[in-house]
């Protein structure tokens, strides 16, 4: 029996997911760089990866982790922003911990390549393309 099979297959991943991404989208930085993409299928695509690496079914049809991202400037702050996002998506719903543990493990193997310490660093996915980069909200205070 695999990993995939023991926490319940892709109900349970997409338990996680629809948790984590209500968190993604809603989240005014992060959030900024979901906007313009579909939310179904990214959480499709989502789980398929994660299934895919725990012993479920080879159904991922998306780019390389990589490559999928490097139009976009992650700094240290936003990828930290993300993987808290992750673990309180986790914790809402009540996640394995045998899950949480391989997830964790993915998202740190993948953390040297996703980082960038500056624009430069990045690549266009296309010709005239852009970069995705949005400054974090300036936070606002309380006392007026």
């Amino acid at each position: 029996m695999t990993l995939f099979d023991e926490i319940g297959g892709f109900e349970t991943l997409k338990r996680i997911n629809k948790a984590f991404y209500d968190k993604v989208y809603a989240h005014p930085w992060l959030g900024q760089y979901f906007k313009l993409l579909p939310r179904e299928q990214i959480e499709k695509q989502q789980a398929d990866f994660i299934a895919q690496a725990i012993g479920g079914p080879d159904n991922y049809r998306g780019k390389a982790v990589i490559s999928a991202h490097l139009h976009i400037f992650i700094t240290e702050e936003l990828f930290q922003i993300r993987e808290s996002l992750l673990q309180a998506a986790f914790q809402e719903t009540g996640a394995p911990a045998a899950l949480i543990e391989k997830w964790n493990k993915i998202d740190q193997a993948f953390k040297p390549a996703l980082i960038s310490r500056s624009v430069a660093e990045c690549s266009p996915r296309f010709p005239g393309d852009g970069i995705l980069s949005f400054s974090a909200p300036e936070k606002t205070s309380a006392i007026k």
